[in-house]
Order: structure tokens, then C-alpha cells, then sequence
């Protein structure tokens, strides 16, 4: 019950320490569970727009004993819904000279036992609550100065655009090749979360389709593309060197022997295929390992404003 006391009272007292509202940021809402606040601010340019803060200390942080704690502070910019914000949507485009979305660690703390915030793990640089948040607004817009974030825009959009653009290329490119070699429809990984769950432990959004039926004889559909593929390339050779194979003549005018050739050849197919394939298909889903890696270092990459 103490503990519980003790708690309630520094989370008042933490927010307290931001001395709202002021500057267009509305009243806060303190956090349940944790340390910590948020807290909207309205786009004065920019109707039914608005910006979201979190500011708070990390439960696990809480536990050490150290009075030093470390101040997590996120922005993100989009429009206001249902009391959050919606960052992204399919019926508006970001703009390029947008607030940028962040997360601001390591950079601010706060001694739970002054009650005072710092620049530095040190206790040099004493500032007040309403500073740090000052500061961290004044990143978060800066994309949407003509100027003064001309240099942050262009690193955006080098990283962000153009890096990731050539390497969601180039995965395409060798996830259609390795549909083509075994069959497997290889997806990147899209949202941040994802990307970080999955992606930086190397690991592929693999998926299989079902068999198809060809004359009774149910084959992969990779399998029989390429056998397909390779039919219409010798058919494509024959016909322009005007060869005309008597044997294979006389096999198609033959509904028996048609039909005896398409099994037996695609079962040679499905068995040697896949073996003599092998050795592709894992050099490919090496080159689709580093590339989705790579594309989401870029695509989620932290911009040092």
C-alpha cells in the first residue's frame, strides 16, 4: 500500500514538473502503469491534425535503485482520431515537410529524488521540464522549416525513400526468382514491428501454394510453369530452325501417348527440379536475408536531427 502511495505521489509530482498547459500542449494524461504522461498538440496550420508526446521513465528503470532515470520521450504526427493519432492512412499522403515522428532516449534525465531534470547522466546542464519538452517539439517539427530543415529532409529522403526504395526492388526481384526455382512465395516485412520481430533475425515470410492438377497428376504450380516455360522455348527453337522431330510428331497425334509423355515427363520434372535447383534456391534466400535486412535498416532508420 506504501509503495503504491509512494508511486501515485511521483507520477503526480514528475508531472507536475512540465507546469501545463502552455504553448498549445493540452492538459496531460497520466500513464496507469508507469511513470509518465501524454499529451497532445494541435497543428495551428493544419486543421484536425496534431501531434502526440509520450513522456515517461521505464519500469525497469524504476527498479534500480540509482535515483538517475532515464527519460523516454516519442513524438508522432498525423491525424487526430478517437483521442490518439492515426500516423498513416491510405486516404492522405505524408508530406514532406511534415513533423517528423521520434524517440528521443539517453538524452534527458530525471532525479526521482530532487525532483529535477538534467542534460547529462552527470547532473550538469539542470533544465526544467517544459524545456525538455520545448526542445524535443522543436525536433519534431523541424522538417517543416524551409531552411533550418532543409538538411534533415534530403537525409529523409535519401534513407528513407530512395534506399529503401532500390532495396524492396531488388527483394522483389529475387523473391520472384525464388518463386521461379522452388515455389516459395517469399513476402517482405512491412511495419517496423514486424520488420524488428523478424527481419534482424534473419528469418524469411515464406509460404507455399497448394499442388494443381494436371491429367490427374498433381504437381507444384512452380514446377509446372518452368515445365510449361520450357516446352514453349523448345517449341519456340524448333519452329524457327524448322525442325520437325518425326518421334515427338507422332507422340502428339496420339491422345494415349500425349497423355503418357505429359506424366511421365512431369514426374521426371518433379523429381529432378527441386534437387537440381537446390543449390540456387539457398544462395537466394541468402541475397533475400541481407536485402530485407537491408531494406529495413534504411526504411526504419533513426535520423540523428
Amino acid at each position: 500500500m506504501e509503495e503504491e502511495v509512494d508511486n501515485l505521489r511521483l507520477r503526480q509530482t514528475f508531472t507536475k514538473q512540465f507546469n501545463f498547459p502552455w504553448d498549445g500542449f493540452t492538459d496531460p494524461v497520466n500513464f496507469s502503469d508507469s511513470i509518465g504522461f501524454f499529451i497532445f498538440k494541435a497543428d495551428p496550420k493544419k486543421e484536425g491534425f496534431t501531434s502526440l508526446f509520450k513522456i515517461y521513465i521505464k519500469n525497469n528503470d524504476l527498479d534500480n535503485a540509482a535515483p538517475l532515470k532515464s527519460i523516454i520521450i516519442s513524438a508522432s504526427y498525423g491525424k487526430s482520431e478517437k483521442g490518439g493519432v492515426v500516423a498513416a492512412s491510405t486516404a492522405w499522403k505524408r508530406g514532406k515537410f511534415w513533423p517528423i515522428d521520434l524517440i528521443s532516449e539517453g538524452d534527458f534525465f530525471y532525479d526521482v529524488e530532487k525532483n529535477k531534470f538534467y542534460l547529462d547522466r552527470n547532473r550538469a546542464g539542470e533544465i526544467s521540464g517544459s524545456r525538455v519538452l520545448q526542445i524535443v517539439d522543436q525536433w519534431h517539427i523541424k522538417p517543416t522549416k524551409k531552411f533550418a530543415g532543409l538538411w534533415l529532409r534530403i537525409k529523409l529522403l535519401w534513407f528513407h525513400m530512395v534506399l529503401t526504395s532500390a532495396f524492396r526492388f531488388l527483394f522483389w526481384l529475387f523473391a520472384w526468382l525464388q518463386y521461379f526455382i522452388s515455389g516459395e512465395s517469399v513476402h517482405i516485412y512491412a511495419g517496423e514491428e514486424e520488420w524488428q520481430r523478424h527481419a534482424e533475425s534473419k528469418v524469411l515470410h515464406v509460404s507455399k501454394e497448394k499442388p494443381i492438377n494436371i491429367f490427374g497428376y498433381e504437381v507444384q504450380q512452380w514446377i509446372a510453369v518452368l515445365y510449361c516455360m520450357l516446352h514453349l522455348i523448345a517449341y519456340i527453337l524448333f519452329y524457327r530452325s524448322s525442325y520437325r522431330p518425326s518421334v515427338l510428331i507422332g507422340i502428339f497425334k496420339n491422345n494415349f501417348l500425349t497423355l503418357a509423355y505429359v506424366i511421365f515427363s512431369l514426374g521426371l520434372a518433379n523429381t529432378i527440379l527441386p534437387s537440381l535447383l537446390k543449390p540456387t534456391k539457398t544462395i537466394n534466400q541468402q541475397l533475400l536475408k541481407i536485402l530485407q535486412h537491408r531494406y529495413g535498416r534504411y526504411a526504419f532508420k533513426q535520423i540523428k536531427i
